[in-house]
């Protein structure tokens, strides 16, 4: 599942942003980066309030860093601009054609510590995706309940079936 939404975000950026040059995940960098680039990896996976599925529900927390060109040689708007763009892509993408929660797009900001990418100017696009891995014993089978009806006991069972109060969402 992780694999296959890694792969649709690479290749949404890829159709949204032609003239980056690279897009990837996970890059192993080196001392020259082709620019511009966009890389995605997952930061942090958060467990998150169980649902009553049996299902493990996690957090993917993204980051895309994007690198538009060498510090000083006039890439600051042109890598925020590109941050920019990356966030209303991956905006628009909400869920990438998978079974995730959409998009929430949770900061854009300068990122000046990472190590591997002293002298470039980078730009960090973060968001995060709610997943359920495992199967939810919910099966989806039977009649959904259009009215529900409170009953407070002892009243309660057919003798008391006119005292019950619908339950509205109003």
């Amino acid at each position: 599942m992780i694999d296959a939404l890694h792969t649709a975000i690479i290749d949404h950026l890829n159709a949204q942003l032609p003239s980056t040059v690279t897009v990837g995940a996970y890059p192993k960098l080196r001392r020259q980066v082709s620019v511009p680039a966009v890389f995605i990896e997952v930061q942090d996976v958060t467990p998150q309030d169980d649902k009553g599925t049996e299902q493990l529900t996690m957090s993917l927390r993204f980051a895309a860093r994007c690198i538009s060109g060498v510090v000083g040689a006039d890439a600051g708007l042109s890598a925020l601009t590109l941050a920019m763009d990356t966030a209303l892509f991956i905006h628009q993408g909400r869920r990438f054609g998978q079974k995730v929660s959409p998009s929430k797009i949770l900061t854009v900001d300068q990122d000046a510590f990472e190590q591997e990418l002293l002298g470039y100017l980078v730009w960090r696009v973060e968001w995060s995706h709610e997943i359920e891995l495992g199967e939810s014993i919910w099966t989806d089978e039977g009649v959904t309940p259009s009215q529900i009806f409170l009953g407070i006991t002892p009243e309660i069972g057919l003798p008391h079936v006119d005292d019950y109060i619908e339950v509205t969402d109003e």
